[in-house]
């Protein structure tokens, strides 16, 4: 057997220490996997419920032009954060798209109930805004620490 025969063929040693770098490499990737997601959230859930108790405070006190003021600032941030984890969110960690669309769907929910009631039904009401704010953060901060912990 020459030289040409033999190239392209790895020995059983060989191929253990190739099969110990690719597990290497695959926990890396996986471990630095879904860090801006986990930001986006984090900033998704901290944003919208801040914003939540500004609107309460702003439609009892400061009226429409703070409340405008205040879903601003919030859309800018939100804005900010998905295009951040758009941008730097190269790789997610398996199943993450389920749990995203259910997170998603969960703040969604409870946002427009907040603005919805907290604008016409709970109006001024803060322990409506503060309930919601809290509901929120509970759900945004349980599902980034879940995913940081895949």
């Amino acid at each position: 057997m020459d030289s040409t025969e033999n190239e392209g063929r790895v020995g059983s040693a060989q191929a253990r220490q190739l099969l110990e770098r690719a597990e290497q490499v695959g926990a890396s990737t996986s471990a630095g996997a879904s860090w801006p997601q986990i930001a986006a959230l984090m900033v998704m859930g901290a944003a919208s419920a801040m914003a939540m108790v500004g609107l309460g405070l702003a439609t009892d006190h400061a009226g429409r032009t703070a409340a405008l003021a205040v879903m601003a600032v919030f859309l800018v941030w939100l804005g900010i954060s998905m295009v951040m984890m758009s941008v730097f969110g190269r790789t997610t960690k398996r199943g993450f798209s389920a749990r995203w669309n259910f997170i998603t769907v969960a703040w969604s929910l409870l946002w427009v109930a907040g603005i919805a009631l907290g604008t016409t039904v709970f109006a001024g009401n803060l322990v409506w805004h503060f309930a919601v704010a809290g509901g929120i953060t509970i759900l945004t901060a349980s599902g980034a620490i879940a995913e940081a912990r895949r």
